[in-house]
């Protein structure tokens, strides 16, 4: 296993090599994630497939590491067949350091909206996941109020209002997309 002292003394080495570095940790990142929930739910290509809406053959693609061409739209999709939210964003060197370090060796269970969603009904707690430590959704927000100011406090201002259609909230905060929108 990797530590953080290890991966922080490659990332020191050059500017090309962090660049490589992320690339091939964007590429295989994903491929590692949905083999391992595939592995804890107990998941054939197929299944998932079905879940996803996408064909076996485009499941087989987006769980080879080495195929390193998803689309977001597939893994959007992937997504939805494991009922779980995907969020790609812009870190630090450090932070991508410490999560990969703190990869597991065996595959992690994490519980799908439905699973967290009966949880916190009865507990009124978060669900527990045993995956990767990751940082704080509000550490997060923190950055991106700091770094875009009105758009990101606009969007934080606007998800919180129940009624909201979630489309114009998007398209409030980075402008009209192209199609992609998503309605509540």
């Amino acid at each position: 296993m990797n530590t953080f002292n290890s991966i922080w003394r490659k990332l020191r080495r050059s500017k090309r090599y962090r660049e490589e570095f992320v690339a091939d940790h964007v590429k295989r990142a994903v491929p590692y994630q949905a083999r391992a929930l595939m592995k804890a739910n107990k998941l054939n290509q197929q299944e998932l497939a079905k879940r996803s809406k996408l064909s076996q053959g485009v499941i087989s693609r987006a769980v080879d590491p080495s195929y390193g061409n998803l689309t977001l739209s597939t893994i959007i999709r992937l997504a939805a067949g494991f009922d779980l939210a995907y969020v790609g964003r812009f870190v630090p060197f450090s932070e991508l350091a410490r999560w990969y370090a703190d990869l597991p060796d065996e595959s992690w269970k994490i519980p799908s909206f439905e699973e967290e969603d009966a949880e916190i009904a009865t507990d009124a707690q978060p669900c527990a996941a045993v995956a990767p430590p990751v940082t704080p959704i509000i550490s997060a927000t923190v950055r991106m109020d700091a770094t875009y100011g009105s758009d990101a406090t606009r969007l934080k201002k606007s998800v919180g209002r129940e009624n909201d259609n979630f489309s114009v909230v998007m398209s409030e905060a980075y402008g009209p997309s192209q199609g992609n929108e998503v309605r509540a």
